[in-house]
């Protein structure tokens, strides 16, 4: 042989040799997916092995499937995807030999199944599956009011009234089969009543959460959208042993029952004796990490509990369901009312369908009273001394770009959101799926609206969204959105660069910039998120630019704001909403000379500005009120109430700033401070009241503390400039701008 031939052969067999790893591919072991588990009665089920796959891209070209444990059942096409899953084999009226029904017995039983695959060289490793038998809970006889199932809509469950044991036959539902929730939800009733479980000891309604977990199964295997049961009268009995079945016995994030709606329900609840039981088994159910939570609604009933959101009303018997109906539609029942809403607001069609209700055990801490009919009314605090709780807005997601960088950039695109009234906290939140926001990732956790760049998310997580929860625990969040979503795109928030907070973005925010050129100053060294680079600078520049000449939003809980920067006139703007101030005497307008633009002077003898109505401090669980003032004499009143209450003011010896409003009678009393406001600078002042502590600020910092829990109320309007009831002495004698009025107590 010679050397030619020698190397030649050489080479064909290297070539060979190394193929397998330098040539086109190596053949991978196929993986074999055997779907998701499913729930079953009697009837058939069939599994789903289409997920399985050949990283080559050669496709799968044998199924073999075999069970490996559980009781008998047969296996129908069990060489292919989609094999269908009978009971024993048995033998019918003919003498056949066919596959039956599944056995079901007095126990849950689960059977298990073995799938692998072959790409016609290699096989997959083995994946495994169950179908879980459940009890027979008799004849399936739910009914759903669309014409079919929509894996894509939340789930209603409704139970009717009845005799305080069973459910009556034939009673229409809480008229969702009209348009206005079948178009939201699937919404399914028992149209033939409903009895208890058979057996001894205290009544349940478990076989009905067994029926609904069958039914769910069938027709969304794999159904990510939240389920509510809800129940009038003697229907609360099911609604509640639905979800304590369906969290507590099967424990599957796919069907968890979330939200529990009681329709006065009180009475039966405690006929069936120890409710305290029956919803605490409820309560500490949860299925992914999301608790249960219940809304309780009362008409002729009077049973309230713990830990629930109780809502009082005088309604009947028939028209608190009523109230429930309409509550998703109705103007004065779907408004978020500074937190004090309920009805279909939180059901899980609703705009608040993400909250998460604090666990209170031992306290009602949202309570909750309507006043009005079943069409129209008003909802208000019970009694907001006792039950102080106001529910977390619902969040609304902000995503924004910086300008000079291109858009893969993830440096570059900032996430953050609008700010949530009753929020004391905000995290943002990333996972890699929409799903299970409970085991998201916590990226940032503060006080207040997070904003951070798509760079700062785990490498893994696409989807984010921002959690909040409210002074007493209550949480809710945004449905989540992809990182890189374009619909998700919005502009720059002017409230990053509007430092002087008059809500516009103007010279004067230039000016507070320009001050600061290449220096580090926090409070306007904004970019990029969430602290800054440490210097401002062109990209801080930039921003303003981009928001120049622009309004913001105005804050959550501001309802009143006199900028006073007019230039002429009798007439003060209000810029949050339409209490008009109105000029007496002869004041002067400075439109260059406040503290931000423009100002008013009085002339401390009968100058002062009258307003409409506001708030009343008695009838709201707190407020604040702030403003920046000039002057140079005691005793006199820079914010007074007419009927009630002079709320800021200097005292008349020293000129310490200090306010008279105070509890009604002889127990209450004055706030005094040591901080003395009338030295002829300007000065930002404030009192805020919590419900429970009236506080007073000087230039931001806290200068007097006392608690107070209730203050004197009065419906009269304002006086800017004077007293309440417009004595001598107590007209201001100086300048006064820029006068916010809060519905809520904050920090300056």
């Amino acid at each position: 042989m010679t050397n030619s031939i020698l190397a030649r052969f050489a080479a064909v067999s290297l070539l060979l040799v190394l193929w397998p790893v330098n040539g086109l591919a190596q053949n991978q072991r196929p993986v074999a997916d055997a779907g998701l588990s499913r729930y079953a009665a009697a009837d058939p089920v069939q599994l789903d092995g289409t997920g399985s796959y050949d990283p080559d891209g050669s496709g799968i070209v044998t199924y073999e499937w075999r069970q490996i444990s559980g009781p008998s059942v047969t296996i129908a096409d069990a060489n292919t995807a989609t094999p269908t899953i009978w009971g024993p084999i048995r033998t019918d009226a003919r003498g056949r030999t066919v596959p039956g029904p599944f056995v079901q017995t007095d126990a849950v039983q689960e059977c298990e199944f073995e799938l692998v695959v072959s790409d016609g060289k290699l096989t997959s490793l083995p994946d495994t599956v169950k179908i879980v038998i459940l009890p027979n809970f008799g004849a399936t006889t739910l009914q759903l009011e669309s014409p079919s199932f929509d894996a894509n809509k939340p789930t209603v469950i409704y139970f009717s009234g009845g005799d305080g044991v069973n459910g009556f036959a034939g009673e229409q539902p809480l008229g969702w089969n009209a348009p206005v929730w079948s178009s939201r939800a699937n919404v399914i009733n028992f149209p033939s009543g409903y009895t208890p479980d058979s057996g001894g000891g205290m009544r349940t309604y478990y076989k009905y959460g067994d029926m609904i977990i069958v039914y769910l199964s069938s027709v969304a295997p794999d159904y990510r959208q939240a389920i509510q049961t809800s129940g009038w009268s003697t229907g609360g009995l099911p609604a509640i042993d639905v979800g304590v079945r369906v969290n507590r016995t099967y424990k599957d994030a796919r069907y968890a029952v979330n939200h529990v709606t009681l329709i006065d329900a009180g009475g039966v609840l405690d006929m069936r004796g120890n409710p305290s039981y029956h919803m605490d088994q409820l309560l500490t159910s949860s299925a992914d990490g999301e608790r249960c939570w219940v809304d309780n609604y009362l008409g002729e009933t009077s049973q309230t509990y713990p830990n629930l959101l109780n809502v009082d009303s005088a309604l009947s018997h028939p028209d608190i369901r009523n109230w429930y109906r309409n509550s998703l539609t109705g103007g004065d029942m779907n408004q978020f009312n500074n937190g004090v809403v309920a009805g279909a607001y939180w059901s899980v069609v609703g705009p608040g369908k993400n909250l998460q209700l604090a666990s209170t055990p031992d306290a009602q801490t949202y309570k909750f009273r309507w006043n009005g009919g079943a069409s129209s009314g008003n909802m208000d605090f019970y009694d907001e001394s006792l039950y102080p709780g106001r529910l977390p807005e619902p969040v609304t997601l902000l995503v924004w770009r910086y300008p000079w960088l291109y858009d893969g950039d993830p440096n570059g695109l900032v996430l953050t959101c609008a700010e949530s009234e009753n929020a004391v906290g905000y995290q943002l939140l990333s996972g890699s799926e929409p799903y299970n926001v409970a085991d998201y990732n916590i990226v940032a956790d503060s006080n207040s609206c997070p904003a951070i760049t798509a760079a700062m998310l785990p490498s893994s997580d696409t989807w984010w969204t921002v959690r909040v929860r409210d002074a007493h625990g209550s949480t809710i969040y945004a449905d989540p959105i992809r990182v890189d979503s374009p619909s998700a795109r919005g502009t720059i928030p002017t409230e990053l660069v509007d430092f002087n907070q008059d809500f516009e973005v103007d010279l004067e925010d230039f000016s507070e910039l320009a001050q600061h050129w290449r220096e580090y100053e926090p409070s306007v060294d904004i970019i990029p998120a969430p602290n800054g680079d440490g210097v401002v600078d062109v990209k801080d520049l930039a921003i303003l630019l981009e928001c120049w000449l622009k309004e913001t939003r105005l804050p959550v809980g501001l309802v009143a704001y006199w900028k006073l920067d007019e230039t002429e006139g009798l007439a003060a703007h209000d810029r949050a909403g339409a209490h008009e101030g109105t000029l007496h005497g002869d004041p002067l307008w400075h439109p260059t000379s406040g503290k931000v633009k423009g100002a008013l002077e009085l002339d401390g003898i009968d100058d002062y500005v009258s307003t409409p109505f506001v708030l009343d401090p008695s009838a709201i669980g707190g407020f604040s009120v702030f403003a920046w003032i000039k002057g140079d004499a005691p005793g006199q009143v820079i914010v007074s109430q007419v009927g009630g209450m002079n709320w800021l003011m200097a005292d008349g010896t020293e000129g310490k700033l200090m306010t008279e409003l105070k509890a009604p009678g002889r127990y209450g009393t004055p706030l005094f401070s040591e901080a003395v406001i009338i030295d002829g600078e300007w000065h930002r002042v404030g009192l805020t009241w919590d419900g429970t502590n009236r506080i007073l600020y000087v230039d931001g910092v806290e200068v007097a503390k006392g608690a107070q829990s209730t203050l004197a109320g009065s419906t009269g309007g304002l006086y800017i400039g004077a007293g309440k009831n417009l004595e001598a002495g107590s007209f201001w004698s100086g300048l006064i701008d820029d006068i916010k009025i809060y519905d809520r107590a904050l920090t300056p």
